[in-house]
């Protein structure tokens, strides 16, 4: 069984730097961010049908290791599907590379996928301070600071932080600046992301 998949992007050469890769986009996420771009993955009442995994299987045979260097995993957040672990071992499978996006929040299997080599790269986002989390609906930022040392003690991811105006203040941004040194030891890439207007929710979905 694997997680839900909405959708492939067949060919990118932006979403993974360096590498020519196709990218899943997996339905669901436990964070409700203002700025999300992408909400038909997020809300429930926007989920498009998933691919049935047959098809997702299909697609990935498809991907020949002579053009492809890897797989972009992305979301939504991938690591709430328990079965992750399953299109993961499909790519690698391949003899392809695995980019993991994810907002931290899972530190336990995401250590897990480190350790059994079915992620070569994590992009993790650091959206805030971590006392500032409640603003995404996270319960509580200890699993991020958690995912945040790991991929610090690993060396094989970076963060990611989307710049939105009025909310990356000065202020917020010198917080996460001593943060980001107090728990990475300033170990881990971070890089910055320019804001785009998200699409419109119509409240009766959120």
């Amino acid at each position: 069984m694997l997680p839900p998949v909405a959708g492939f992007v067949k060919l990118s050469l932006c979403d993974w730097p360096g590498h020519v890769a196709a990218v899943a986009f997996l339905q669901g996420c436990n964070f409700r961010c203002q700025w999300c771009h992408n909400p038909e993955l997020v809300y429930p009442k926007l989920f498009p049908i998933p691919l049935p995994d047959d098809e997702v299987e299909r697609f990935i045979s498809s991907l020949s290791p002579k053009v492809y260097d890897g797989v972009v995993v992305s979301g939504g957040e991938p690591t709430i599907h328990p079965t992750l672990p399953n299109l993961l071992l499909l790519v690698k499978q391949k003899g392809l590379k695995v980019r993991l996006d994810t907002n931290g929040s899972n530190p336990d299997l995401l250590e897990r996928l480190i350790a059994e080599s079915l992620v070569d790269e994590a992009a993790m986002d650091y959206k805030l301070p971590l006392d500032m989390y409640h603003m995404v609906s996270c319960g509580s930022p200890d699993a991020v600071r958690r995912s945040m040392e790991l991929l610090a003690e690993r060396g094989n991811g970076y963060l990611r932080t989307t710049l939105v105006p009025l909310l990356h203040t000065d202020e917020v941004m010198s917080c996460m600046r001593e943060e980001f040194q107090h728990i990475t030891g300033g170990r881990l890439k971070w890089v910055f992301q320019e804001y785009h207007q998200p699409k419109k929710v119509q409240p009766g979905t959120l």
